[in-house]
C-alpha cells in the first residue's frame, strides 16, 4: 500500500494550555495546577496528526523566527511533517491561551497578529503531486489558487471549517470534502436544527461531515446521510481533536478508505487525541487507532 501524500495549507501557532478546576467569571483571578506547551493551529495540528499516523505530509503555514516558532518546527519534524515550505518571518508566532477543565472542556483566546501571507503562486501543485489537499480557511491566496488547480487535476480537497468566517465560507463552496464543526454548521447556514444545517451544507458540497464532539458526527453525500457515535474515552482535553480528525480523514481519503471506515478511522484518531492535555501530546499512531476501532464497535 502506497503512503498518502498530503499538502496542508493554513494556520500554525503555539498553544499554552492551563489546567483549571473551572472556567473563571468576570474580574476573577484563578490558578492553574498545570501548564502544557506545544504547537497548535488548525492545519498544523492536522498535519501533525497525519504525520503521526505515518502519512507523507508537507505543511505550508507561517511561523515566526522566534523561540516559539523554532520549537514548533522541531516538534513538527518529530511527527514526520515536512517543514521545508513553511513561511518564516519577523512577525511573532501566533499564540493561543487555553483553559481546560477536568472534564476536558475548554475555552480559548488566540493572538494571531498581522502575519505574512503566501503569494498565490508560492507553491507548484505539480511539484508536490499530493493525493489530498487540506485547507483551513487561512493563507487564503495560496489556498484558493491550489483549490482551483486541484479541481482541474482531480485531486480531492478537504476543508477544516472551524468557524463561519467569510474566507472559510468561500472555500466551503469549492472543496470536495467539507468537514465542519457544529459552530460552523450553525453559524454559516443560520439553521436552527442540525438536520437542516446538514441539508444546507449538502447543497454546496458533495461530501459533508459535521463533527459534534461527544455526540459523534453527522454526514451527507450522494443523496444519503447518516450519523456515527463518538468513541468512548476518558477525555482530559478536547482541544485539537477536530484537527486530528481532519488529519486522519485526509490521510484515509488519500489511502482510498471506504466511506464508513474513513469516518471511524478519523473519529478514533480524534478520540485518542483527547486522552492527554495538549493538542499535540496525545496524537496516536496507526496501531493505537486500529486497536480502538476494533475494541469498540460503532
Amino acid at each position: 500500500m502506497s503512503v498518502s501524500r498530503i499538502l496542508a495549507i493554513g494556520y500554525a501557532c503555539f498553544d499554552m494550555t492551563f489546567s483549571v478546576d473551572r472556567h473563571l467569571g468576570a474580574d476573577e483571578k484563578g490558578t492553574a495546577d498545570r501548564l502544557t506547551a506545544c504547537g497548535g493551529g488548525l492545519a498544523a495540528n492536522a498535519a501533525a496528526a497525519a504525520g503521526a499516523l505515518g502519512y507523507d505530509v508537507t505543511l505550508a503555514a507561517y511561523l515566526g523566527h522566534d523561540a516559539l516558532g523554532d520549537t514548533h518546527v522541531a516538534e513538527l519534524r518529530t511527527r514526520g511533517v515536512k517543514t521545508d515550505r513553511l513561511l518564516r518571518g519577523d512577525a511573532p508566532t501566533g499564540v493561543s491561551a487555553i483553559l481546560v477543565k477536568p472534564d476536558g472542556q475548554r475555552s480559548l483566546v488566540a493572538y494571531r497578529g498581522d502575519q505574512p501571507q503566501y503569494a498565490a503562486d508560492a507553491i507548484d501543485l505539480d511539484e508536490f503531486q499530493p493525493d489530498v489537499l487540506l485547507v483551513d480557511g487561512y493563507q487564503t491566496a495560496l489556498a484558493h489558487s491550489l483549490l482551483c488547480k486541484s479541481e482541474e487535476k482531480g485531486i480531492p480537497s478537504v476543508l477544516d471549517a472551524d468557524g463561519p468566517s467569510r474566507d472559510t465560507g468561500d472555500m466551503a463552496r469549492v472543496v470536495d470534502h467539507l468537514v465542519a464543526s457544529e459552530r460552523f454548521a450553525f453559524g454559516f447556514t443560520g439553521c436552527a436544527t442540525m438536520s437542516d444545517a446538514l441539508a444546507a451544507l449538502a447543497r454546496i458540497a458533495p461530501n459533508v461531515v459535521v463533527t459534534r464532539g461527544a455526540q459523534g458526527l453527522v454526514w451527507a453525500r450522494n443523496g444519503a446521510s447518516g450519523t456515527l457515535p463518538a468513541y468512548r474515552v476518558d477525555a482530559r482535553d478536547t482541544n485539537g481533536a477536530g484537527d486530528a480528525f481532519h488529519g486522519a480523514y485526509a490521510g484515509g481519503l488519500g489511502e482510498g478508505m471506504e466511506w464508513e471506515r474513513l469516518l471511524r478511522f478519523a473519529s478514533a484518531t480524534a478520540a485518542l487525541c483527547c486522552l492527554t492535555v495538549g493538542s499535540r501530546l496525545g496524537l496516536p499512531g496507526r496501531a493505537e487507532v486500529e486497536h480502538l476501532m476494533h475494541s469498540q464497535a460503532l
